[in-house]
């Protein structure tokens, strides 16, 4: 892979990243969006590195109201539950009717 350094300016702001550079060259590289990591150095460079997103290989056991139990690729068992505080329901009562479930479908 070639190394391409551009100067210019880059603004942070909360999760968002945004870098201008100083003078656009025109087909430095092809468009592109990628998953990586973002790295700011002490001396104010600034580095990213590509890297390939992981793929969840889980398979589905049972889907439920609010998440799902899976089997995970190294062998584990993995139950996910996501409730919101504004459904208007018992939480833990939500938690435990979907664990009592998900935990029949594993019988």
């Amino acid at each position: 892979m070639n190394k391409i350094i551009v100067k210019g300016n880059a603004t942070i702001y909360e999760n968002n990243f945004s870098f201008n550079p100083i003078y656009p060259v025109e087909v430095v590289s092809k468009p592109q969006v990628c998953y990586g990591q973002a790295l700011l150095n002490s001396n104010g460079t600034f580095e990213f590195m590509r890297k390939p997103r992981k793929k969840h290989r889980g398979i589905l056991i049972k889907k439920l109201a609010h998440g799902r139990l899976s089997a995970t690729k190294d062998g584990a068992i993995l139950l996910t539950l996501k409730v919101y505080k504004d459904e208007g329901i018992d939480i833990a009562d939500a938690i435990t009717m979907e664990a009592i479930s998900a935990a029949k479908a594993i019988v």
